[in-house]
């Protein structure tokens, strides 16, 4: 069901945004209403996603980003967890920017988020790197059109995962493949667009610094 959610339909116009409703989810979650968003067509042309609802970051261990999201995550034997999280949409696609902070507090401040799930904000106008031991992640679309996930990895050892790409009018996640990720480096993927969301699972640290990425 939620990955049949994720398949979004792309509309060309939608509907004045709406104030987001209570949060559902439990206070114990990582939890961020997703509203419309644009996403760009291989063409260029700019589409808006309707989501509109409350939706956790991880479930059953599965980490779900939508494109101008951003998150740090910790990796253990009982499973990821979000520690913090912010939101850059279509005003600033590159965390690590002024802008990028200027976009996020405007859009927190339209939303009321700051009263709904300030456990989970990061700031997103800091270097794109990860504290030690945790990643931190960012789903993006680029200036350029291409949709990108960066990875930076604050663990010693080399981090493997997989992932699923969610496109317009798709079932759910399709597999793709993805590289490695050494130790104390960022890593980046790039895909054609558009896709509406990624979904990645099975994190993994393993110790030893090989300098050597695997793709797979």
């Amino acid at each position: 069901m939620f990955a049949l959610m994720l398949a979004a339909a792309v509309a060309v116009s939608t509907p004045p945004p709406s104030p987001a409703p209570a949060n559902p989810c439990n206070p114990a979650e990582a939890c961020r209403y997703v509203d419309t968003f644009p996403i760009k067509d291989a063409k260029g042309e700019e589409h808006k996603v309707l989501v509109q609802r409350w939706l956790p970051y991880l479930l059953k261990g599965r980490l779900t980003l939508f494109p101008g999201e951003v998150v740090s995550l910790t990796v253990s034997e009982a499973g990821p967890a979000v520690t913090a999280a912010a939101v850059l949409r279509s005003e600033d696609r590159d965390p690590g920017t002024e802008a990028a902070a200027a976009a996020l507090q405007k859009k927190t401040a339209e939303s009321g988020q700051e009263q709904l799930d300030p456990v989970f904000k990061m700031a997103p106008n800091q270097a794109f790197v990860a504290d030690k031991d945790s990643l931190r992640l960012a789903f993006l679309q680029t200036a350029q059109g291409d949709m990108m996930l960066r990875i930076a990895s604050g663990y010693g050892g080399v981090l493997t995962y997989h992932a699923g790409i969610v496109r317009p009018g798709g079932d759910g996640p399709a597999a793709t493949s993805v590289c490695s990720v050494i130790g104390l480096k960022t890593g980046i993927e790039t895909w054609p667009p558009p896709i509406v969301a990624i979904e990645l699972s099975d994190f993994k640290v393993e110790p030893g610094d090989s300098p050597k990425v695997e793709c797979r």
